[in-house]
């Protein structure tokens, strides 16, 4: 196995730009946690508009505005691996949000504003914990999970310490 360092922003932004077009370069080199080449993946599925829908969903869902029941079922159509790891973005960047850093380097930049607006209600336990729940599927096998019952148990779990 060749471990290859994560390159500075900076540069990996310089290449992503020479091999792309798009305007969303800084926050998919973010969800794709430094990796260019990833970045570059998900600058080409096209894949930040389910992230806007899953986010607005997972949004609705801690202020009693959407069935946690009926947002897994919407999640359950999707690749799990991707949903489980902007998952534990978001919540990672809300327990950053939460211990009051003056200027937290965010996964999800673009989400700052209603982050913040979350992590003013987030018991910071409670979301370590379903932060380790989330972490803990990513690693699994995903092949033969059940998608449907983990995301009704994390968005389950989600709501009720989200509206605690």
């Amino acid at each position: 196995e060749l471990k290859i360092p994560v390159p500075a922003e900076s540069e990996a932004l310089t290449w992503l730009r020479g091999q792309t077009d798009s305007p969303e370069m800084t926050i998919l080199l973010r969800l794709a946690h430094g990796a260019p080449i990833k970045a570059l993946v998900l600058a080409n599925e096209a894949l930040l508009p389910l992230r806007e829908q899953t986010f607005a969903g997972f949004a609705e869902i801690a202020k009693g505005m959407r069935d946690p029941i009926a947002e897994a079922a919407a999640w359950n159509k999707h690749e799990p691996a991707i949903l489980l790891d902007w998952l534990g973005g978001w919540l990672s960047d809300l327990l950053q949000l939460t211990c009051g850093h003056p200027a937290p380097r965010l996964i999800n930049v673009d989400k700052a504003v209603p982050l913040t607006a979350l992590a003013k209600r987030l018991d910071a336990a409670a979301g370590h914990r379903l932060l380790q729940q989330v972490w803990g599927a990513r690693a699994a096998d995903l092949t033969n999970l059940n998608t449907q019952l983990l995301y009704e148990g994390l968005l389950i779990e989600w709501a009720r310490i989200a509206r605690s």
